[in-house]
């Protein structure tokens, strides 16, 4: 059943897609529900239809005519809620693929159906899974945080060696020669400890942020919480 004034393309998308959900093994929703947006967002979480798989999970599904557009940010909006914890699965669908769509969809974490000619979906884009990129991109900036802070620390733990270091007579006055001895090589010991730190931690850092690593990133982060002393 179409809309007041909707367009005939979308009435057939729309029961093309409602062929496509019934394939899936989906039961198509009668009176769909609309999810709150939350502040600041216009709206709600509906969609033009709505399903439920087996285990009574909901998806609400965008259909999309121009495939050759990147997906409007209201969507990606609407996406990220979903995300957040609404009780329900957001999907854009189109007739045709571009790449155009497919990569505003991928970034903005916004999942796509094709569907087919055969009344069918194929996933394009996965709604829980970002964007390769843009992970990237924020382990980088990470990396990046992390590495001023090691910095820093490196540079106010190395100052204060040094410091001790210069005031070796002052500090070690009344000492025996051995107890002497031992005090300045725990100092040339700390400076070593802290270099091999910095190093380390940097290496790490830079490896972490030319692959995408937020594995090794969290393990940069941890030795930089810890110091050089852990």
């Amino acid at each position: 059943m179409s809309e007041p004034f909707e367009d005939p393309r979308k009435t057939e998308l729309r029961e093309r897609c409602k062929i496509a959900i019934d394939a899936a093994g989906h039961g198509l929703v009668a009176q769909p529900l609309t999810f709150r947006a939350g502040e600041g967002l216009q709206g709600g979480i509906k969609g033009d239809v709505q399903s439920l798989d087996g285990d009574e999970e909901r998806y609400s599904y965008y259909l999309r005519l121009d495939p050759g557009r990147a997906v409007p940010q209201w969507l990606v909006n609407l996406a990220r809620v979903a995300r957040a914890g609404q009780d329900v699965t957001l999907f854009l669908v189109t007739g045709a693929r571009h790449a155009v769509l497919e990569r505003s969809c991928r970034s903005g974490q916004v999942g796509l159906l094709l569907l087919t000619e055969e009344n069918t979906f194929e996933m394009l884009v996965d709604p829980t899974e970002a964007d390769a990129d843009v992970v990237a991109a924020e382990i980088a900036t990470k990396a990046r945080d992390a590495r001023r802070r090691m910095e820093t620390k490196l540079r106010l733990n190395t100052g204060s060696i040094e410091d001790n270091y210069a005031r070796v007579n002052d500090l070690t006055v009344g000492m025996t020669s051995t107890v002497r001895d031992r005090y300045i090589e725990g100092v040339e010991a700390s400076a070593s400890a802290w270099d091999e730190w910095g190093q380390r931690v940097s290496a790490m850092l830079d490896e972490a942020a030319a692959n995408g690593d937020e594995a090794l990133l969290g393990s940069a982060e941890q030795l930089i919480e810890e110091g050089a002393g852990a």
